[in-house]
């Protein structure tokens, strides 16, 4: 699994790192200019990180989604 820094995620991602534990990057779906994903770094929430969506995109579909581009797959019941 790639480890939950923000540098990595934004790396991995084409965003850009905010503050010292957020990144703003394109959504699912989005260009690449696109900074309507917020991936939030958290220990607390179930996987590490927490989702938002400024465009209104589906959160589980962009949880999955950067599950996904982050190499861990999609979540499944019983795993966070």
């Amino acid at each position: 699994m790639t480890v939950l820094d923000p540098r990595n995620i934004a790396h991995i991602l084409g965003g850009d790192i905010i503050g010292r534990d957020s990144v703003s990057a394109p959504g699912p779906g989005h260009s690449k200019a696109d900074r309507s994903l917020s991936i939030k770094v958290d220990s607390r929430a179930p996987g590490g990180f927490v989702v938002f969506s400024h465009a209104g995109d589906d959160p589980i579909a962009c949880r999955d989604y950067v599950r996904n581009r982050l190499g861990v797959g999609p979540w499944k019941p019983g795993m966070d």
